[in-house]
């Protein structure tokens, strides 16, 4: 169907209330076309995009649909299902919520909905703590405060993979808006709130052992998001009682209007939780983003903060939680976080597996452990997610805050920094270095560019850098790996350097993941330089 027939028929529709025809009335032609070219899709994230009326935009209606197909899915998995909801701090998070209790309320399926703003690993714990079939949380992550999103999970907490994914877009699109049913009564929706809030806190205090006054200070923002609640609970319940916080930062606002884009990736989001630091001479400063399943971190170091990126963080977790004489340790991580976890690894004879990007699988692989062969340690992604227990199955910035802290505690007490300690491991595994480049293509148009590009990238043959080809390019869409076909491919070099090329799953993004190797530490910023600056060169001639 044209976009533009598509748009009559969405103007023409009785079942949209009259404020909402109106809404798509005011579009422009442009904005017609990008609201309608094409449907927000449902997939292993849900869904997420851009606030607003439209088949390619968040909106109660579409948001009714997508519960009405996992209503139906539900309802033909399990006898008398229950889903938990949460949502986070944006804008429209708790109408999305609320529309998506009503409408599984109708199907007579029982409803646990936060009485406030909860986190995404709040959700995870809460659907295995009350043994629920699955849930759902309203959030669009890191994205800017124009969109928002609707993550959906399996019923051992983590996010809904390829296989139930499909059968769920099948029950969509067997649907007209008329086929969604609501139950503006609420009859099958109990809240919750502050038990399970409990339950969790003490899950997650039970990682540690000491819980007295620790010396460490700490900066800590949620980035106006979920985080601010439960991540000051459990640091100050912990023994860090010289917590500071950003108390602009430490309110719900869905216009995020400090961190216009709440990625604690970007190191720009720590600029008052800086000038906090600096006033306290904090230790670290610690940001979680709005649903608070990411965590960012930086150190003060020789009197300046110093950012550790995920793969940094990763090692220093893997290094600091694997013990010596332990048998079947067991770490998880992607095929596209650095190398250096391996080095680590292998010193402490522990295990490695590694998955596709998405925290869904290092989720599915956790729950798939035989607790006599993996002990499970540590989960984590590049981009910043961690998880360092079994009680979820979702990446946790909660639990991963306290042990963080705990962690540079520990090294203070010892007279060192969290970046003496990564530089000591550097020189036990050599020096590893990783980078990633972004390139956005918005609308049809770039949608297609995007395509046209990977097509590309998978029919090359050779990519010379360092005076050397790649040794070695998987194709995860074709080749046996014995992971999910994903369109990614993977290039590595004789000398252990890499670059794997990605299509985002919740962005209109191309990301091209950088790695390079050297034993010499002058080497390594000059290398991975070149690196970056030869892919762009090529994306810049090919676009």
């Amino acid at each position: 169907m044209e976009y533009l027939e598509k748009y009559k028929l969405w103007c023409e529709n009785e079942v949209f209330d009259e404020k909402f025809r109106k809404e798509l009335k005011k579009l422009s032609p442009e904005e017609i076309e990008d609201a309608f070219y094409t449907e927000l899709t449902f997939g292993t994230a849900g869904i997420r995009g851009v606030i607003g009326v439209g088949s390619n935009r968040m909106n109660e209606y579409i948001v009714g649909k997508v519960t009405q197909g996992y209503a139906n899915f539900l309802n033909n998995k399990y006898v008398d299902p229950s889903v938990v909801i949460a949502y986070d701090s944006r804008h429209m998070s708790p109408e999305f919520s609320l529309r998506a209790a009503k409408v599984l309320s109708a199907n007579k399926i029982k409803v646990y909905l936060f009485d406030e703003i909860a986190s995404t690993p709040e959700l995870s714990f809460a659907v295995r703590y009350l043994k629920t079939s699955g849930g759902i949380v309203m959030t669009a992550s890191h994205n800017p405060s124009n969109y928002n999103g609707y993550k959906a999970y399996h019923h051992e907490g983590y996010q809904l993979l390829e296989g139930d994914a499909d059968l769920i877009t099948q029950e969509i699109n067997k649907l007209d808006f008329k086929n969604v049913l609501c139950d503006d009564k609420m009859e099958n929706v109990y809240y919750i709130g502050q038990d399970i809030f409990e339950k969790y806190y003490n899950t997650i205090l039970n990682l540690i052992d000491d819980k007295n006054d620790k010396k460490l200070k700490i900066v800590y923002t949620p980035l106006n998001g979920a985080g601010a609640r439960p991540v000051v609970e459990v640091l100050k319940r912990a023994g860090f009682n010289n917590l500071y916080t950003v108390a602009e930062q430490m309110i719900p606002d869905s216009n995020f209007t400090t961190v216009p884009y709440p990625n604690p990736e970007n190191e720009v989001v720590f600029k008052m939780a800086n000038e906090l630091g600096l006033e306290k001479n904090a230790d670290i400063l610690i940001a979680t983003d709005p649903d608070s399943d990411r965590v960012g971190v930086l150190v003060l170091h020789q009197n300046e903060y110093v950012k550790i990126n995920g793969n940094q963080m990763g090692a220093l977790l893997a290094d600091y939680l694997l013990k010596d004489g332990i048998e079947n340790q067991a770490i998880i991580t992607t095929i596209v976080s650095s190398h250096l976890i391996d080095s680590i690894a292998k010193k402490y004879n522990a295990k490695i597996y590694k998955t596709l990007t998405g925290f869904k699988y290092i989720g599915e692989l956790i729950t798939s452990f035989d607790s006599d062969k993996d002990h499970f340690v540590l989960g984590f992604e590049e981009s910043y997610g961690y998880l360092t227990s079994d009680h979820a199955r979702d990446k946790d910035a909660v639990d991963t805050s306290l042990i963080i802290s705990e962690m540079a505690n520990a090294y203070k007490e010892e007279g060192k920094t969290l970046i003496d300690q990564l530089d000591d491991i550097y020189k036990s595994n050599g020096y590893f270095k990783e980078d990633m480049l972004s390139f956005t293509f918005e609308g049809s148009k770039g949608h297609q560019i995007m395509q046209d590009l990977i097509a590309r990238f998978r029919k090359m043959d050779s990519f010379d850098f360092n005076g050397e080809n790649f040794s070695e390019k998987i194709d995860y869409m074709y080749d046996d790996t014995n992971l999910p076909q994903s369109n990614v491919l993977k290039f590595i070099y004789p000398d252990q350097s890499w670059f794997a090329i990605r299509p985002s799953g919740t962005e209109p993004k191309l990301k091209i993941y950088i790695s390079v190797y050297t034993e010499n530490k002058k080497e390594i910023n000059e290398k991975i330089a070149n690196l970056k600056h030869l892919l762009s060169q090529f994306l810049e001639d090919i676009k």
